[in-house]
């Protein structure tokens, strides 16, 4: 599959975008982690809203360690990375922030239990496994009111789309 490279701004979210002089960079790693023919949603169930399981990268770590990381520490489960499938950039205007999120595609090579932060815990995160289809129709109609989870959403449901319209699952 061709890497896709996606921008998100505040007027793809509904929102009016805030004039920034110097924006900061955020760098994360998320995953489409697939076990049999199911892949990984995080609920967030304090924001009662989905997502794709991954995180920030820690200064001085690998793209593919952080992800591995995020995995174990989100889903509990250990990752065979397979490809990269590309990246998105949310221009955060309220935040002042260029958040960038590369997405991979990997398989499940072994299943254990999460290792939530306490603050993962208060939000309430769950793993879901479902179809790519179930994905698109679950994140489509969720319309979330936080200024994060509408670039979270906005994010996530058009690298689902993406995928589908690609055929790589």
């Amino acid at each position: 599959m061709k890497c896709f490279d996606l921008d998100i701004n505040d007027r793809d979210i509904g929102i009016k975008p805030e004039q920034v002089e110097n924006w900061s960079q955020r760098q994360a790693a998320r995953c489409l982690i697939m076990r049999e023919n199911k892949i990984a949603l995080l609920f967030l169930q304090s924001f009662n809203y989905h997502k794709f399981p991954g995180g920030g990268i820690k200064t001085g770590e690998e793209i593919e360690e952080a992800l591995r990381r995020e995995i174990r520490e989100e889903i509990g489960s250990k990752a065979n990375v397979i490809e990269k499938l590309g990246r998105t950039t949310s221009h955060r205007s309220r935040q002042g922030t260029r958040h960038i999120s590369h997405f991979f595609l990997a398989n499940e090579k072994e299943s254990g239990q999460p290792q939530l932060t306490e603050e993962e815990k208060k939000q309430g995160y769950t793993t879901q496994w479902t179809s790519l289809d179930k994905i698109i129709e679950t994140l489509d109609a969720e319309h979330p009111d936080h200024y994060v989870a509408k670039f979270i959403n906005e994010r996530d449901l058009r690298v689902a789309r993406r995928l589908k319209s690609s055929k790589v699952l």
